[in-house]
């Protein structure tokens, strides 16, 4: 990787650093290829841009994210086609390449624990996964499975727990990361899920959505159809959407009732990344964020009202997340707009200012 000048593109699978200060995307130049960037979230100036070797083509693959306490950036990205380039761990503040994990073995997804250092990788010949310490480079599992279809894991917050579940429905494993040995299953199969914030209980979906206790693997509620579930960061709530009948609906994690449903939900996919556009939650559970076409619309959480809508002219909005304090927005778009509305700090990149809710 190697620092670039700035060019016309598109910036996509943005996120905020755990305090909120720092800012990152991957960057698709005209004419370049990718890189990633880096802002200060206060000022909105660029602090690092780094460009990606490799195959332009295959953009889609790859992704990025700070490590839990924001030092580090962890990021995929594959040369070509043959998807044997690894994971890049870099220091967040100088761009300087701490480990090359996995480097010719291939993988195609990650997860990062949001405490702790615990990085899984799933490999691209999807029967295998690998489980290391990013903070160290160390290999603490690596497990194989079953080939049949495209697998899907998640880590918990703390990293002790990872969830294996499979595109062919077979039953989802609970796996403690430290000694890879089992601590449940469920009796039925779901293509993923998310863990709950406190990592007792998941969201599992298939076509069905359901909510299950780790430690029992016994069912607690069910949430009707659907093809993507998750918590809010107290897990208070839970979300479930419907990508082809473009609804949102909010409920209660604890008893089941639903409180809300949002029509006209649209997931602005990325390069058929189903992950973004996804709602997103304020951290204190009180407003959740949606992308609605050229709106990203904030709503409470209490009355199910919109209390602010931002529109991007000519521009479907592709992802919107809060800052941590909960008083900006970022957001990125499939086309570069101007307007007095908003900050454009990236073309197709956008932060908001919220007015106090």
């Amino acid at each position: 990787m190697k620092s670039k000048s700035n060019e016309f593109g598109h910036f996509h699978h943005p996120t905020y650093s755990p305090n909120g200060m720092r800012m990152l995307a991957l960057g698709s130049h005209f004419g370049s290829g990718r890189t990633l960037d880096l802002w200060n979230a206060q000022s909105g100036m660029k602090e690092l841009e780094l460009e990606f070797e490799g195959d332009r083509r295959s953009l889609e693959l790859a992704t990025a994210r700070f490590g839990a306490d924001g030092k580090e950036v962890i990021v995929l990205a594959d040369e070509g086609w043959n998807y044997e380039d690894g994971i890049r761990v870099l220091n967040a503040v100088t761009g300087e390449q701490l480990f090359h994990l996995g480097q010719g073995q291939g993988y195609f997804d990650f997860d990062v624990s949001s405490a702790g250092s615990t990085l899984i990788a799933l490999g691209s010949d999807s029967s295998s996964l690998q489980v290391w310490n990013y903070k160290t480079g160390s290999s603490v599992l690596c497990r194989e499975f079953e080939k049949a279809g495209e697998p899907a894991a998640k880590i918990s917050s703390d990293g002790l727990t990872l969830l294996l579940a499979n595109e062919d429905r077979r039953p989802v494993e609970f796996i403690d990361t430290r000694t890879g040995s089992e601590i449940a299953r469920t009796r039925e199969g779901f293509w993923d899920g998310a863990f709950s914030p406190d990592t007792k209980r998941v969201v599992l979906w298939s076509d069905q959505i359901e909510m299950w206790d780790i430690a029992s693997g016994n069912r607690l509620l069910e949430f009707g159809e659907g093809n993507l579930a998750g918590f809010s960061p107290d897990g208070r709530y839970i979300f479930t959407a419907s990508y082809q009948d473009t609804w949102l609906k909010i409920w209660d994690g604890a008893s089941g009732e639903q409180l809300h449903v949002f029509d006209k939900f649209r997931s602005g996919q990325w390069y058929g990344d189903w992950e973004h556009g996804t709602p997103g939650f304020s951290l204190d559970g009180r407003h959740v964020v949606t992308c609605e076409g050229q709106f990203a619309k904030v709503r409470s959480i209490e009355t199910g009202d919109a209390l602010h809508a931002f529109d991007c002219p000519n521009g479907t909005i592709t992802s919107a997340a809060f800052r941590p304090d909960g008083k900006q927005l970022l957001v990125t778009s499939r086309q570069s707009v101007r307007t007095p509305t908003f900050s454009g700090i990236a073309p197709t990149m956008f932060t908001w200012n919220l007015p106090c809710a």
